[in-house]
């Protein structure tokens, strides 16, 4: 009896030890790893984005030729900072879609769960592919690759969170670049405090142009929230997550996009009401003459 309860207490302890050691090594490297960001897509027509000039691809390869430490993660990408500060290099979360091999052949439900999670991404596709299109300025986005290729002049060194550094052949990788812009809120909040409401008030008017221009291009942006999905660069407002794009003719009609705009807006409003009354009233004021 002894016996068996000591090899049961090594047994639990060997299990506590496991999990402990899983769990620091998931926090340690922020979940990430390169076999996450790889795939074996096959090359998909559906998603070419729009053909880029050979200035345009010039310039997204000297941006890729720095060094890009990683920032962050999303629900669709893991994302890093270049040394400049000036780009952030996207690459997509490709293990969701894929089933672990032990659980493959027996259990249908995974399948299943997989093939949605696979659908969730193309949908992602599909949504960059249209803000690359189609609002490449009012998205900071340089580079939009989804498929395989063989002729970018370029490989990306990135640091993890563990702080090792890795050779990335982005010929071989789905990722986005894009220009690094400031978070909508803190912009704002930093002008206030500068007591600069004339810049604030040029961005809640670009702003209010982006949303109309996108609603007017027939776009639908299904996770508009301004807190974390849009920012500033270059003194106007951008989309910083793209992912949540859809076709949506109905979105051109001025009363639909109209009320679209004040939802998006009613949360700055408010806020800016416990800031500043003047920006608050004259977002209202801008929001009521589209």
């Amino acid at each position: 009896m002894k016996k068996f309860l000591f090899r049961l207490f090594k047994c639990s302890l060997f299990i506590c030890l496991f999990y402990e050691t899983s769990n620091w090594c998931e926090k340690a490297t922020k979940g990430f790893a390169i076999s996450k960001i790889s795939s074996s897509f096959p090359f998909t027509p559906g998603w070419e984005t729009k053909k880029t000039t050979e200035e345009e691809k010039e310039k997204a390869e000297k941006a890729l030729s720095q060094t890009f430490t990683y920032l962050s993660q999303g629900g669709q990408s893991f994302v890093f900072a270049s040394e400049d500060n000036q780009y952030v290099l996207k690459f997509f979360k490709h293990h969701r879609t894929r089933i672990p091999f032990h659980l493959n052949n027996y259990l249908p439900f995974f399948k299943k769960k997989m093939a949605q999670k696979k659908k969730k991404l193309e949908r992602d596709f599909q949504s960059y592919k249209t803000a690359f299109n189609e609002l490449s300025k009012e998205t900071g986005l340089l580079y939009v690759h989804l498929n395989k290729t063989k002729d970018l002049n370029a490989k990306a060194t990135i640091i993890d969170p563990l702080g090792i550094k890795h050779l990335i052949e982005l010929n071989q990788m789905e990722f986005v670049l894009q220009k690094k812009a400031e978070l909508i809120y803190p912009y704002i909040e930093r002008k206030i405090e500068e007591n600069n409401l004339e810049e604030v008030k040029s961005v809640i008017q670009s702003l209010i142009d982006l949303i109309v221009m996108r609603s007017q291009k027939g776009i639908f942006d299904e996770d508009a929230k301004l807190q974390r999905n849009f920012g500033v660069l270059e003194g106007r407002v951008v989309v910083i997550d793209a992912g949540r794009f859809v076709k949506d003719e109905n979105r051109k009609n001025r009363e639909v996009y109209k009320e679209d705009l004040k939802q998006i807006t009613e949360r700055l409003k408010s806020w800016l009401e416990k800031h500043s009354l003047e920006l608050a009233q004259f977002l209202e004021e801008k929001v009521n003459d589209v």
